[in-house]
């Protein structure tokens, strides 16, 4: 896609997302099992997210179509995303979302319900044209920040690993939710949870990512994390003991190649390097303009951006399920300052 104009990606993003928004198989189900009721095909577990492989996937599903129509209203496949969105966000299957995070107050968190945050996010800043999904979607909404405030009490220690499980970068996206949606008591909870959890933290091993099936960077989504909570002088100092490398500008953080794209695990790695990219960029944005650091960034976030970009195809299930969604959030430059929806 890299020959593509910007115009061309989005359309192409728009196929990508369509064709497996509502593809409920192959599947992959996460949930404890309490009876034979929980066995149930996905569609009728969950309504709404039982596409695109996984139900976290689901919810980026639906958020990458909103934030394509805010950005591209005009696309080739506008009509068709359009009704997409109003087949799934109805209030039936809401409510039937709604009872299964009820039983299960934990399912998809963090990392599922942090992203149902953001659609909820994209609809509010879509204004009238999402005003409809925005009231229909607010139930389960609500229960996902109340349920991430649970999890959020418990976390004593960060959670650093490369997947889903990672705490930095759902604190992230449930920072900006909080923040743009004017949730004042969650901003305040996730700011002082991101300064006791990683304040102290120095010399982040980096070094020794990524492992085998990362699809995040614990080092960077942390330091994506806290630009978002320190003001710049105090950032500037925190990165300098957290990632001296980086501060000194002498960082080296090549793409990596992914072994094997139509493995579900293996191809996390193509979605690092876009991760690696959009977190780059971010962190580049929050520091003093010509710094050593900043300027680091800058000249690593590109080779990571288009290793990412080519990988990102309707060739392998295991990666046109979600890939589309993560190379979306950082061409429109989702989380940053300089966002363009």
């Amino acid at each position: 896609m890299k020959d593509l104009s910007r115009t061309e990606k989005l359309d192409v993003l728009s196929r990508l997302v369509l064709a497996c928004i509502h593809r409920e198989y192959p599947t992959a189900v996460v949930q404890i099992i309490e009876d034979p009721d929980d066995l149930r095909p996905p569609r009728q577990r969950t309504p709404v997210f039982f596409g695109a492989f996984d139900w976290h996937s689901a919810v980026h599903a639906h958020w990458s179509l909103v934030r394509l129509l805010r950005a591209h209203p005009e696309g080739t496949h506008a009509d068709e995303a359009r009704s997409a969105l109003a087949r799934g966000l109805t209030r039936e299957g809401i409510a039937g979302e709604c009872r299964n995070v009820d039983r299960y107050p934990t399912f998809e968190v963090p990392y599922g319900r942090a992203w149902l945050l953001m659609l909820a996010l994209e609809l509010e800043e879509w204004g009238a044209g999402g005003e409809e999904y925005r009231e229909v979607l607010r139930p389960l909404e609500e229960r996902s920040n109340g349920d991430l405030l649970a999890w959020l009490s418990r976390l004593h220690r960060p959670v650093t690993s490369g997947q889903h499980d990672q705490s930095a970068f759902s604190l992230g996206l449930w920072r900006d939710w909080a923040e743009g949606t004017g949730c004042s008591d969650s901003l305040e909870a996730i700011d002082n949870a991101a300064r006791a959890l990683h304040l102290a933290s120095t010399n982040a091993p980096i070094a020794h990512e990524p492992s085998n099936n990362d699809f995040l960077s614990p080092a960077l989504a942390t330091a994506d994390l806290m630009r978002r909570v320190l003001p710049q002088g105090e950032f500037t100092s925190w990165l300098e003991g957290y990632l001296p490398d980086l501060s000194d500008g002498t960082l080296e953080l090549s793409p990596v190649i992914c072994p094997d794209h139509s493995d579900g695990k293996l191809s996390h790695l193509n979605g690092l390097n876009l991760s690696r990219g959009w977190m780059l960029r971010g962190i580049a944005e929050a520091l003093p303009a010509r710094s050593k650091a900043r300027l680091c960034c800058e000249d690593l976030a590109p080779s990571h951006e288009t290793e990412g970009e080519m990988s990102v195809n309707f060739r392998h299930y295991a990666g046109a399920h979600w890939l589309g969604s993560f190379l979306l959030y950082g061409i429109s430059a989702r989380g940053r300052r300089s966002s363009d929806a």
